[in-house]
């Protein structure tokens, strides 16, 4: 949903700056402004901690679930066939409960279960992130209220939206979690982290916690994503590492692997199997505010 995105930035020169070289380099719609021209875009901001903000008028909001389900439901129409179940890989075969699938090339793109599923080959570090939903007056919605970004400060959100209250979430690494064992709600710390930022931030908010739920990363060493076929298995394919970066780069990351699969395209040895070198987080931890 097209909402447009406030990126707020604390730096003449920080993540927002090089950001916008390249939305500009890619012909991307952005605009910096002013601090106090972009305030008119929030019933209250606190701007006199910001360089200027950069607004994205076409970005916006991705409903990250009900987009899954419409393509699930769009493949179905279109002769995919929907099995539900646990799978696990069996060679070049899938088993689901007593099923054993068969196919010319086999997939296995499962986000933070892919190291559970091929130990010893993919390594990930999966990590709990805490989403917090805070109570807001009407004139808070998005649209038309903007999403925003702000990286120095480690959180991202939008107003409230499909009967949610306002989001805050915490762009930080967070602890190392099981996927099969994700807590259901934030921690008190997390809230407590979540509240102050948007009181500090959107001054005139109370900071009340409506929900909050926990979400997780995927991240490989290098924060590259996956994409090879398996070293002992022709047909199949693994597919990850999405950093939680992994459902926005969806359709351009299925393009690339769809032509890799069919030999249209060469692979990447940025992404394939085996050691890779770390690299720096794209997360902001380092510069998040845990105080006030």
């Amino acid at each position: 949903m097209r909402s447009g995105v406030h990126w707020f930035a604390q730096r003449p020169d920080g993540w927002e700056a090089e950001s916008e070289r390249v939305l500009r380099k890619q012909g991307i719609p952005v605009e910096r402004v002013r601090p106090s021209e972009g305030a008119h875009a929030f019933p209250s901001l606190r701007y006199d901690d910001l360089a200027f903000l950069l607004v994205e008028p076409d970005a916006g909001v991705l409903r990250a679930a009900a987009a899954t389900r419409a393509l699930v439901e769009r493949a179905v129409r279109r002769g995919a066939r929907l099995i539900h179940g646990e799978g696990r890989p069996d060679g070049e075969t899938v088993l689901v409960e007593d099923r054993r699938l068969e196919a010319d090339l086999v997939v296995w793109s499962c986000g933070a279960w892919l190291a559970k599923l091929f130990p010893g080959l993919v390594e990930l570090r999966v990590t709990r992130q805490d989403v917090l939903f805070f109570q807001v007056p009407l004139e808070w919605r998005t649209p038309p209220l903007p999403g925003f970004v702000d990286y120095d400060s480690g959180a991202y959100g939008n107003g409230a939206l499909d009967g949610h209250g306002m989001k805050v979430a915490l762009d930080v690494d967070g602890p190392k979690v099981n996927p099969d064992r994700r807590p259901e709600s934030a921690t008190k710390k997390s809230t407590r982290v979540a509240a102050a930022y948007l009181k500090r931030r959107f001054p005139v908010l109370a900071g009340e916690v409506e929900r909050s739920k926990v979400c997780h990363y995927s991240t490989t060493e290098d924060l590259s994503f996956i994409l090879d076929r398996h070293p002992e298995h022709e047909r199949v394919w693994i597919a990850g590492g999405g950093s939680g970066h992994g459902f926005k780069h969806g359709p351009a990351f299925a393009e690339r692997a769809v032509a890799v699969m069919t030999g249209r395209a060469a692979p990447e040895p940025r992404f394939m199997l085996g050691s890779r070198t770390p690299g720096h987080s794209l997360r902001t931890a380092g510069w998040v505010r845990t105080s006030g």
